[in-house]
C-alpha cells in the first residue's frame, strides 16, 4: 500500500513564537542606532525566528500517511479509525505529531489523535476519532498532522488528502406512539410483538449468522459440529413489516432546488423503522422506490439491520415528476409503512390500510424525533 505524501506543507508562528516576534520587534525599536544588550537580544531574537522555521521543515520533511481500512458508522456520532504515520527520514525523529481531523464546516479542524514520537525509518498506528455528518460513502478525507518542535516557536502543517472507505450509515432517531397509530389500523396483528420474546417454543437449530446476538448460540452441539448453531424459537403470530421510502422529492416553491433536509429525515425515519420493528422480533423487508427498485427482502433479527442501513446511506432523491407504483405485498397481514417527504398520496396501488409518514406533515413530527437522547454528544 503506498504511502501518502502530503498535498501541501507551510509553518505558522503558534502563539509562543508571535510573543517572541513581538519582543523583538519592540527590542528593534528600542535599540535604533544604538549598541549594547539590548540590541543584542534584538539581533539573537532575528536569528532565531530566521532559524526556526527551517528546522521545523526538516523535522517533518519525512511524515506520510497509510491509508487506513475500511469503516463504517452512524452520521454525527464518533467513530474510532487507525491511521499508520509513517516516518521516512533517515536521521530525525518526529516528535509531538498531532493529527487534525476538519470537520466540513469550514476550515473548522479539531483534534483526532497524537503521536509522542516516530523513530527513524519506524511507522506508528495512531488511533484517531472522527465524526462525520453526511450520510454515504466517503472515499476521501482531508487529514493535518502538525507538529511545533522544536521549541514550539513554530509549527509545520502537512495537508492530506487521504483516500478512505468510510460508510456513513443514516442516523437513528426516536419513534413516539407508533404502537397506537399502527393498532388503531392493525389492530392485535401489531400488538402481539415484544421486546423479549415470551411465549415462544423450540423450533429448531440454524448455523450462526454473522452479526448476530450469541445469546442462543447452542454451545454444546455447536463445539461438537465445529461451527456455531443458534436456536430458534416459534412464537406467536407476529405480523411481518414492510417499510417502503418514496425517494421523490418535490422542489421548492420559490428555489428550484429539492428539499434536501425533509428528503434526510425520510431516510433516518426509515432506518429507525426498519430497526425499531427488528428489535421487537418482526419478519421486516424494505423497498426503496426509485430508478433502481431496491428491494431487501424479509429477514429477522440484528444480522438484517446493516444491509438495509448500508443501502439506506447510498439512497439518492429524485424528481417528484417519476412514477411510482407500489409492490405487490406478498401476506395480506403485512403492515406497511410508507415514508416519504411531501410525495404522499401520488404512489399508485398504495394499500389502504397503510401508514403514511410524510415528513412534510406536522403530525409526523409527533411521531418521530430525529435524535435519539445521547446521540452525538462530545
Amino acid at each position: 500500500m503506498p504511502a501518502i505524501a502530503p498535498a501541501s506543507r507551510r509553518v505558522r508562528l503558534t502563539p509562543a513564537g508571535r510573543g517572541v516576534a513581538v519582543f523583538v520587534a519592540a527590542s528593534l525599536l528600542l535599540s535604533w542606532g544604538l549598541s549594547g544588550l539590548l540590541a543584542a537580544y534584538a539581533a539573537a531574537g532575528l536569528a532565531l525566528l530566521a532559524t526556526v522555521p527551517l528546522l521545523a521543515v526538516l523535522h517533518a520533511r519525512g511524515v506520510r500517511l497509510l491509508p487506513p481500512g475500511p469503516v463504517t458508522a452512524f452520521a454525527g456520532e464518533a467513530f474510532p479509525m487507525d491511521v499508520v504515520v509513517e516516518n521516512r527520514s533517515a536521521l530525525v525523529s518526529v516528535r509531538d505529531l498531532v493529527l487534525l481531523h476538519r470537520t466540513g464546516r469550514g476550515d473548522a479542524e479539531r483534534p483526532a489523535g497524537y503521536a509522542a514520537t516516530i523513530p527513524p525509518r519506524a511507522e506508528r498506528t495512531v488511533a484517531t476519532t472522527h465524526r462525520l455528518q453526511r450520510r454515504g460513502r466517503h472515499d476521501r478525507m482531508p487529514l493535518v498532522a502538525e507538529t511545533s518542535f522544536p521549541l514550539g516557536l513554530v509549527a509545520c502543517r502537512l495537508v492530506f488528502d487521504v483516500p478512505t472507505d468510510v460508510l456513513v450509515l443514516p442516523r437513528l432517531g426516536t419513534l413516539r406512539n407508533l404502537d397506537a397509530l399502527t393498532a388503531r389500523r392493525h389492530g392485535l396483528l401489531y400488538q402481539g410483538a415484544s421486546d423479549r420474546g415470551d411465549e415462544q417454543e423450540f423450533h429448531g437449530l440454524r448455523d450462526w449468522r454473522d452479526g448476530e446476538s450469541l445469546r442462543r448460540v447452542h454451545w454444546k452441539l455447536s463445539a461438537r459440529r465445529g461451527h456455531l448453531l443458534v436456536r430458534e424459537f416459534r412464537g406467536e403470530d407476529i405480523a411481518p413489516v414492510h417499510v417502503v421510502l418514496d425517494t421523490r422529492v418535490p422542489p421548492r416553491k420559490r428555489a428550484g432546488s429539492r428539499r434536501r433536509g425533509s428528503f434526510e429525515a425520510a431516510v433516518s425515519l426509515a432506518a429507525t423503522l426498519v430497526e425499531h420493528h427488528l428489535r421487537r422480533r418482526h419478519l421486516v423487508r424494505f423497498t426503496a422506490l426509485g430508478p433502481a427498485g431496491l428491494t431487501i427482502d424479509r429477514r429477522r433479527g440484528r444480522a438484517a439491520l446493516l444491509p438495509v442501513l448500508a443501502a439506506l446511506a447510498e439512497v439518492e432523491p429524485a424528481p417528484l415528476a417519476e412514477r411510482r407504483t407500489f409492490p405487490a405485498a406478498s401476506r395480506r397481514d403485512e403492515i406497511t409503512f410508507l415514508v416519504c417527504a411531501g410525495a404522499s398520496g401520488t404512489v399508485a396501488g398504495l394499500p389502504a390500510d397503510a401508514v403514511v409518514l410524510d415528513l412534510e406533515r406536522s403530525e409526523t413530527s409527533r411521531t418521530f424525533v430525529r435524535v435519539r437522547p445521547g446521540a452525538g454528544a462530545a
